[in-house]
């Protein structure tokens, strides 16, 4: 399962929040619930759904008198519910193809602008003074 990094928690809290940035501790559940129901582009899928091999229901909509709520059936559901846990793998390799593919992608994009560079043994380069610090003393340390 993806986990949200820090950066997308910030992100969603300060979306969900006026300029007070009061109660974001309260916020941070409907931010995490989110990021879990919500598709990602690289493989279509919510992380919700290749975990638990469903879709996740909103809590308000289960309160909301819906065509899916008021037809709700027990049986027939775990019957849905079994044939979901056994596509469940299918999904995941589905998903892991896309996947792939999006990477693939990517970096046949990236490749087409760098340029290639070999280097022999007594070739000049240029080197990185920062790279033969031993310490890094900050920003505020001699250049």
């Amino acid at each position: 399962m993806n986990t949200p990094t820090n950066r997308d928690i910030v992100v969603g809290i300060r979306a969900r929040l006026d300029t007070y940035r009061k109660g974001w501790a309260d916020e941070l559940p409907q931010v995490l619930w989110t990021f879990r129901t919500t598709p990602k582009g690289s493989n279509r899928e919510t992380p919700f759904s290749l975990v638990y091999s469903s879709e996740a229901v909103i809590p308000a909509k289960i309160a909301v008198p819906t065509q899916r709520v008021m037809e709700f059936n027990d049986e027939s559901n775990v019957i849905n519910l079994k044939e979901n846990l056994d596509l469940l793998e299918e999904r995941r390799d589905i998903a892991a193809i896309r996947e792939a593919s999006n990477k693939q992608k990517i970096s046949k994009y990236y490749n087409q602008r760098v340029r290639e560079r070999t280097f022999r043994p007594d070739d000049f380069v240029w080197r990185n003074k920062n790279t033969s610090r031993v310490e890094d003393t900050g920003k505020l340390g001699p250049n």
